[in-house]
């Protein structure tokens, strides 16, 4: 079983957005992803928040176009398909999230990193999907050499201009990270934290195992995920050499706004 399946991975890119919607397999034409992108480019981003509030103003400038009723449905099931495949729309998506003028997410690092930083010696980190680098600039702050990577621009720009006005040493990378690259035996700590996962990320739970010093952590929190799928994860993570620590499901506001959440903590050995 591949360790962050379609449906968690769906959950993860939608960790800004709530709730996407049915999860259905659907087709749309070049022309209508273009339009669809062009439309989404020139929106206000404090417009929306969720993706159902955007897939609402997108529906309706449809039937203001003149689009039945059922072909709008068949466009926009499309859309979502496209949104989690295509790196354009991904990172146009996340763009839209970090131009608002009042964040829609936790803006003061992870309170799960933050317990078990705390108790460890700064090495070298990994924060994957770090957006505006609210957990990288804290590591840094520990004494961490961090290395950020995200597909967002706007959130990157961010979180070098904090960085620096902090007078902080950040990497920050804008890169898709199935293109980053995890390297070998690098990392004491990677964050994943409401990150990219396996439907993003080709050979993601090899490449990050593989990535880990021994003795390395990886912390994890995602939205929505059931404590039978976090049973099921960490049983395939422990296959990689990957042992378990902690693991947690919380059914409590996320990071993100979503009303439940899992997390863990895994240890290479």
């Amino acid at each position: 079983m591949t360790l962050l399946t379609r449906r968690a991975s769906l959950a993860i890119f939608a960790a800004a957005a709530a709730v996407w919607g049915q999860d259905q397999v659907a087709t749309i034409s070049q022309s209508q992803w273009k339009t669809f992108l062009d439309w989404f480019t020139a929106l206000d981003p404090n417009s929306f928040h969720t993706g159902q509030e955007l897939f609402t103003l997108y529906k309706a400038k449809l039937a203001k176009d003149g689009v039945s009723a059922a072909e709008a449905e068949q466009v926009l099931g499309g859309i979502r398909e496209k949104l989690l495949a295509d790196p354009a729309g991904s990172k146009l998506f996340w763009n839209k999230h970090y131009e608002r003028d009042d964040p829609q997410f936790r803006t003061d690092p992870n309170a799960f990193l933050m317990e078990v930083a705390s108790k460890l010696r700064p090495g070298k980190a990994l924060d994957l999907g770090m957006g505006e680098g609210r957990n990288s600039i804290f590591l840094a702050r520990l004494g961490w050499d961090v290395t950020g990577v995200d597909t967002a621009d706007v959130g990157v720009a961010k979180a070098r201009k904090r960085a620096e006005s902090l007078g902080l040493k950040i990497n920050a990378i804008v890169q898709d990270a199935d293109k980053f690259d995890f390297g070998n035996n690098r990392w004491d700590l990677v964050c994943l934290l409401y990150a990219p996962g396996a439907n993003e990320v080709n050979d993601f739970d090899k490449r990050l195992a593989g990535s880990l010093k021994p003795g390395g952590l990886v912390v994890a929190e995602w939205p929505y995920i059931t404590p039978k799928f976090l049973a099921e994860l960490s049983e395939d993570w422990e296959k990689l050499g990957l042992k378990l620590k902690r693991l947690e499901y919380r059914v409590e506001k996320s990071d993100w706004g979503q009303p439940s959440f899992g997390r863990g903590l895994f240890e290479k050995t």
